[in-house]
Formats: structure tokens, C-alpha cells, sequence
């Protein structure tokens, strides 16, 4: 894609950021959704040294051929982190209930457990 001279003279200044995801980049969706999702514009304020950083870390002879693909990228791998330590957390609960003998042997009929545990908690 190419940029237009504004757009080009706004991400040339330090600290100034401006994130455009183009539909154009993205391919072809059904979602009227998801392409009205991803339409959308993010304006970053930067310290000389973090646009320093981000200018290093895109355009020519790097991984990604805008900032805003390295922005993306960044986000992305902050919330797998997120995600997985979540999942984490959720593994270890799960190993605490089974130390601690909150189990319950499978019946084979997930979702008649699921009621009867319902039943159980509320009462009735």
C-alpha cells in the first residue's frame, strides 16, 4: 500500500504515531463485523526514544513493513502471555481440587453432571 504524502509527512515526525489498519491488508471477510472492527485507528503519543525504537523495529530490512505490524505483533504476544497465564493459573486450581479431593469420577455425561452440580449448589 502506498501512503498518502500526509500520512507519510505525520509518521515521519518523532513521536508521533498514528496505527491505520487497512482493509486492504487483511483479505477477503464475510463479517460486515469484523471488517468494521478492523477499519479502526489508534493515535499513539511516543518519547523520541520509543519512536526510535518502533522506526528500528519496521520498514525496510526488518520483520514488519509498518509500525503498525509491529505494534499488532507486540499486542498480540501480550495477550497470549496473558492468555497462557491465565491457563496456568486454571491448571493449577484444577491440581489443587484434585489434592484437595474436589472431584468427581466422569460419568461419561458432561452435561447431566453439569446439572446435577447446579442442583447441588442451589439447593434443590
Amino acid at each position: 500500500m502506498t501512503k498518502d504524502k500526509t500520512q507519510e509527512d505525520h509518521l515521519s515526525r518523532p513521536g508521533n504515531v498514528t496505527i491505520i489498519d487497512d482493509i486492504r491488508h487483511i483479505g477477503e471477510s464475510t463479517s460486515a463485523s469484523w471488517r468494521t472492527a478492523m477499519a479502526r485507528s489508534l493515535n499513539l503519543s511516543l518519547t523520541n526514544e520509543l519512536r526510535a525504537f518502533l522506526d528500528e523495529n519496521s520498514g525496510d530490512g526488518t520483520l514488519f513493513s509498518t509500525p503498525s505490524e509491529f505494534v499488532r505483533d507486540l499486542i498480540r504476544r501480550r495477550k497470549e502471555e496473558q492468555d497462557a497465564a491465565a491457563m496456568r493459573e486454571s491448571v493449577l486450581e484444577g491440581y489443587a481440587d484434585v489434592r484437595d479431593g474436589r472431584t468427581q469420577e466422569f460419568t461419561g455425561d458432561l452435561p447431566a453432571m453439569l446439572e446435577a452440580r447446579r442442583t447441588r449448589r442451589d439447593g434443590g
